[in-house]
């Protein structure tokens, strides 16, 4: 009796952080890590930056804080776009 509690403890556990790291890793981290490569490829050349990439308006289309990271991470970029044209056509 004693070691059928200890197994179904232990399965309970294991089922509970296995659920808890496939949440983590499909609400957070994924979209947090396409965030990250839309703000370094941003930095390193804004030429190559697909101003419709799908994954970051799927991202921005979300209400909590990740959408709302997203969407200023296209405002940031449509800022620099159009901060950089100004200054071409001064010249």
């Amino acid at each position: 009796m004693f070691w059928n509690n200890i197994f179904l403890a232990l399965a309970q556990t294991l089922v509970i952080t296995g659920t808890a790291s496939i949440l983590f890793n499909g609400l957070l981290l994924r979209p947090v890590l396409a965030l990250g490569n839309q703000i370094k490829s941003i930095s390193k050349d804004l030429d190559s930056v697909d101003l419709n990439d799908a994954e970051i308006d799927k991202l921005a289309s979300r209400l909590d804080e990740v959408g709302q990271i997203a969407r200023d991470c296209q405002v940031l970029q449509n800022n620099i776009i159009n901060s950089r044209s100004s200054n071409v056509s001064s010249k």
